[in-house]
């Protein structure tokens, strides 16, 4: 069972999922480059990668409710 902090206020779980993803060499390569350029972890930029997409594909649904 998740502990409270684990959940959001409507009881969904807010704990992260591990996916794998596949990337051809030059892509992998120019991911590395800008995780480096960024001082940040190549997972970071995927996942910051990931929420840009979203937002700019759902925008209704990515929007934080005031």
């Amino acid at each position: 069972m998740a502990d409270d902090k684990d959940t959001t206020p409507n009881g969904q779980d807010k704990r992260a999922t591990r996916i794998t993803v596949t990337l051809p060499p030059d892509n992998y390569e120019l991911l590395v480059r800008v995780a480096r350029n960024k001082k940040v972890s190549a997972s970071w930029v995927v996942r910051d990668a990931v929420e840009k997409y979203l937002a700019a594909d759902m925008p209704l649904f990515t929007q934080n409710p005031t």
